[in-house]
């Protein structure tokens, strides 16, 4: 008897213990951290944080302190973004699995920009309490930008407004360069002059060159106007680049370049016997080489001939499409049916008698190869990667 009772005392004890050593299932999840200058280690007021997963997306914003913090998030698997006044958005590649099969972490690296290879990281870890509650605790960077502001004026003075200011930057360092793409390329998005000519850009750290171009939109843009690079050039080569730091401040002032240019002109020759009451000819010239995003280059229209004022030097693609005015009466999608393209390279003096000989434009056979699958009817575009396109051409596959 005494054996017997002896053995329930023990078995009794071991059972308290065990039910005291199992840990409840996880239910929820406290997520908090704080966001730093990468720079400075300095915390970041009033940044926002978005912790997205396939069914949710939770917010937050940091304290005087660059902490935030999320009570009772649903256990799931997140990605993050974060990003504050004057510092680059940081979309993080890091993912957080806080669901309850997740293993708790002690410290692991996170957050670090997908742009900015060798730049400091932030830090991730995970643990479960007593409770099954799930603590996350993540510490985020955040990397200020630079900022380009300044003014444009004309060789007056006078403010220009509604121009556009671009800024060229250097591919990043540690990113390989794909095949056919420059070292240097538009960084967007573009901005604008407003009517004080001001303009002010935020971009990430790096090298940049700045241009002044033509209005996107309705502006003035007088004849001899030129793009114009920092400081006072009409070319990269000549132009000075600008090495930033991040959180570096710079202002411009510049004054577009006034430059006079050649004259083009010539005849627009269609074919014999083709009746041109209600065509038209669109004829451009497009630089074969831009650094710049607006590189519309020039156009206008003509029956017989056409003329171009004040052409920079420079190569250029003449481009003539011939259109029937009478298919669309607003003007937006003419029937193009005759056309011409070739290269031109205009110099310094005045060039006449560049006629342009249009000829009739061409079908383009298109054969479709279905493999594993019944072939079906197709629609197929044909898109021209000019800056200054036709619109585009369609057709239907027979079967």
């Amino acid at each position: 008897m005494g054996d017997l009772r002896l053995y329930l005392a023990i078995l009794l004890v071991f059972s308290f213990a065990l039910l005291d050593a199992q840990q409840p299932a996880a239910t929820s999840c406290v997520i908090g951290g704080k966001v730093f200058d990468i720079g400075t280690g300095a915390p970041v007021q009033r940044a926002r944080i978005k912790l997205m997963s396939e069914e949710r997306e939770l917010y937050a914003r940091t304290d005087s302190e660059g902490r935030f913090r999320i009570d009772n998030a649903p256990l799931d698997f997140y990605h993050l973004w974060a990003e504050g006044p004057g510092y680059e958005r940081n979309v993080s590649q890091s993912s957080f699995d806080l669901r309850a099969s997740g293993a708790d972490k002690s410290s692991e690296p996170c957050c670090a920009y997908v742009f900015h290879p060798g730049l400091p990281a932030g830090s991730f870890s995970l643990s479960t309490d007593a409770q099954g509650i799930r603590h996350a605790q993540i510490s985020v960077p955040l990397l200020a930008n630079v900022v380009i502001s300044g003014r444009v004026a004309d060789q007056d003075g006078l403010p220009l407004q509604g121009y556009a200011v671009e800024t060229i930057a250097r591919r990043p360092a540690g990113l390989p360069l794909p095949p056919g793409e420059k070292e240097f390329g538009t960084m967007g998005p573009i901005d604008h002059t407003d009517d004080r000519g001001e303009f002010r850009i935020a971009r990430p750290f790096g090298s940049y060159y700045v241009a002044v171009n033509k209005p996107e939109f309705l502006g003035l843009w007088e004849d001899g106007y030129r793009v114009t690079y920092y400081p006072h050039a009409t070319d990269q080569a000549s132009a000075k680049l600008l090495e930033l730091a991040p959180g570096q401040q710079v202002r411009l002032e510049m004054q577009i370049v006034v430059q006079k240019g050649a004259r083009v002109a010539g005849r627009l020759v269609l074919p014999v016997g083709v009746n041109t009451r209600r065509l038209y000819t669109r004829v451009m010239l497009v630089p074969v080489q831009s650094e710049t995003a607006i590189s519309r280059g020039l156009a206008t229209n003509g029956k017989e001939d056409y003329e171009f004022k004040e052409v920079p030097p420079g190569k250029y693609d003449l481009l003539a499409f011939t259109g029937d005015g009478g298919t669309d009466v607003m003007g937006g999608n003419q029937t193009f049916t005759y056309g011409h393209m070739r290269a031109l390279e205009v110099g310094d003096g005045d060039m006449a008698g560049v006629d342009v000989p249009l000829q009739p434009l061409r079908d383009l056979p298109v054969t479709a190869t279905f493999r594993g699958c019944a072939p079906t009817r197709l629609r197929v575009s044909a898109l021209n990667e000019s800056p200054m396109q036709p619109p585009p051409s369609e057709g239907v596959t027979e079967h």
